[in-house]
């Protein structure tokens, strides 16, 4: 906001010579009159401000308040994703383990089946 004009004020003179006393009266009448205008316009100015100031804190607060809901919403979401990424990343971990525990028992399933196919091949059929 600028900063306010400051008024200047000028000392008042008399004359003493008589013409200038009536000079001097109605330059008086013609700087009160501009001093009542110059304040009722800064106070039309002022009335103008503090009127878009309402209807600013009005509209302003609708956004806010929409702004505030969106903020709500989001942190919201923002939950539900680490949430969920804390569920994947405890799952990517199992997968882990069991593909881990599936190559051993392929091992061992090859190894049973190799064992039993040199079983029959040396001792014959196993049943009778």
């Amino acid at each position: 906001m600028p900063p306010k004009p400051t008024k200047t004020t000028q000392k008042q003179v008399k004359s003493t010579v008589p013409g200038e006393a009536k000079a001097d009266a109605k330059s008086n009448e013609a700087n009160s009159e501009e001093e009542v205008s110059g304040v009722s316009q800064e106070s039309a100015i002022l009335e103008a401000i503090h009127s878009l100031k309402s209807d600013f804190a009005v509209r302003f607060d609708g956004l806010l308040q929409v702004i505030n809901e969106v903020q709500c919403d989001l942190k919201a979401l923002t939950t539900r994703v680490t949430e969920a990424e804390d569920r994947i990343s405890t799952q990517e971990d199992n997968v882990t383990g069991l593909q881990t525990q599936n190559a051993k028992l392929k091992t061992a399933i090859e190894s049973l089946w190799k064992s039993m196919i040199w079983k029959i091949a040396v001792d014959g059929p196993i049943y009778d």
